[in-house]
């Protein structure tokens, strides 16, 4: 079962699925409000060997499948570092009714947070499944600068990883005009860049027709993958081949460092991440 309904409905309607009629389940990002909700979905669905994954289809854009394949290759060697941009204009009716009243997402007890939870946690597993990394502290600001809602619409970011290496974000739903998305990784041979649909990358080794020491752009295909699609074809998969809901599951991961992201943000002051604790 597909369940795709408003943040504060994840946890509740999860479990009932569950143990009411024993189906398999994708759920919407994020997996719940916070990790307490999140870990006893996975423990719930564990026990009654379901398989849960939270919905995360992009990544399986062309863009994110090629970078992958680069740092595979090596193209940045050990990486040292990253960093994150995504900046959009929400208007005031993606937040509102169709009285003018706030809606489920600009309300911080239905959404469990703003644009960090509904949008970045796309471009931090992104992050993870390009290069494998795992974030264990964060220091951030998080501010309402420009919507009349609970949540926040702009935040900054600094990441330390389990690899030593140190990243950035920042992101904000209230930037005029066109937006745009940016990630750049980074090591002791070179760089990719990933700029919306474009990739790019220096490095000073030899990558198989590319030449080093020089920019290269990767052609990606004109047409755009159907994400959608390959994320409910690999569940299948997954289903037929009896694979089990895991302790780790993607959206577990993601809550953790968001909810995080939002303690250092409100105590003013660096949290550490244990990411194996439950």
């Amino acid at each position: 079962m597909i369940v795709a309904v408003p943040h504060y409905l994840h946890y509740p309607i999860c479990i009932d699925i569950i143990k009411r009629f024993n189906k398999n389940i994708i759920v919407e990002k994020p997996i719940a409000l916070n990790t307490s909700e999140a870990k006893k979905m996975i423990d719930t669905a564990i026990k009654n060997k379901i398989l849960l994954r939270t919905f995360y289809p992009f990544i399986y854009e062309n863009q994110i499948l090629i970078a992958k394949r680069l740092f595979e290759l090596g193209i940045v060697g050990e990486m040292h570092g990253f960093s994150l941009a995504f900046h959009r204009f929400r208007p005031k009716h993606y937040w509102t009714d169709k009285d003018n009243n706030l809606s489920w997402r600009g309300i911080k007890k239905y959404s469990g947070g703003g644009f960090l939870l509904m949008y970045l946690v796309h471009g931090i597993n992104n992050l993870k499944h390009i290069t494998g990394t795992r974030i264990t502290e964060v220091n951030s600001f998080t501010a309402n600068l420009f919507h009349n809602i609970e949540v926040e619409d702009t935040a900054v970011i600094n990441f330390k990883c389990s690899d030593e290496a140190l990243g950035s974000l920042t992101t904000s739903s209230a930037v005029i005009g066109s937006g745009a998305s940016l990630m750049r990784i980074w090591g002791d041979c070179g760089q990719i860049l990933i700029n919306e649909d474009r990739v790019s990358f220096y490095s000073n080794k030899k990558i198989d027709k590319y030449k080093s020491k020089r920019w290269n752009e990767v052609k990606t295909k004109l047409h755009k993958k159907n994400t959608r699609s390959i994320f409910l074809d690999q569940y299948t998969h997954d289903l037929e081949k009896n694979i089990q809901t895991c302790k780790n599951e993607r959206g577990y991961e993601s809550i953790k460092i968001i909810e995080s992201v939002y303690k250092s943000s409100e105590n003013n002051k660096s949290v550490k991440i244990n990411l194996n604790a439950k």
